[in-house]
């Protein structure tokens, strides 16, 4: 038996969309209307998504949007799509902007955007696929390791804030 996909619908510049919740790439919009004549048969139609700088990208009625952003806010429907201030971004936690599945994405600040340090003074790094911990004790940076998960490396940088917190004391 075919089961059939799970969609969350929503609305977004005054048109109907469906996003599936495991293919974010499934994003579907509501052809109810065409050249402002109503549809005899309305039906859905897959959104054509392009690139630009490297983000997936698309328009509903002539205004651009970033994909993700989008599979954010159809998860997240409480959360301001429009509000692009600095500290309303969204952030890809494994840094690869073309996974916008919702469990890679997450609301930052745009300080924590760019420096993509988690909060805990530890930091992702995609190139070699671990965890790096560095802690700053009165503007000097310390580099604390690389580990392979992101638990060991913020243990490394507790413990050393910690023995900082002693020392300083």
């Amino acid at each position: 038996m075919c089961k059939m996909a799970d969609y969350i619908e929503f609305e977004l510049n005054g048109r109907k969309l469906k996003i599936n919740r495991e293919d974010s790439n499934d994003l579907q919009i509501w052809m109810d209307t065409l050249g402002g004549n109503k549809l005899k048969n309305p039906y859905w139609r897959h959104v054509s998504l392009w690139k630009k700088n490297d983000y997936l990208c698309f328009s509903i009625n002539y205004k651009k949007y970033h994909h993700h952003r989008v599979v954010y806010y159809a998860h997240n429907s409480t959360w301001n799509i429009h509000d692009s201030s600095r500290s309303n971004e969204i952030d890809h936690i494994d840094n690869n902007r073309h996974n916008n599945h919702i469990s890679n994405l997450h609301v930052v600040s745009h300080a924590q955007n760019m420096s993509r340090i988690t909060g805990w003074g530890v930091q992702y790094r995609p190139d070699c696929k671990k965890w790096v911990a560095n802690i700053s004790i009165n503007r000097n940076q310390k580099h604390l390791g690389i580990f392979h998960t992101e638990e060991e490396a913020r243990e490394a940088y507790l413990k050393a804030k910690e023995k900082a917190s002693v020392t300083l004391s």
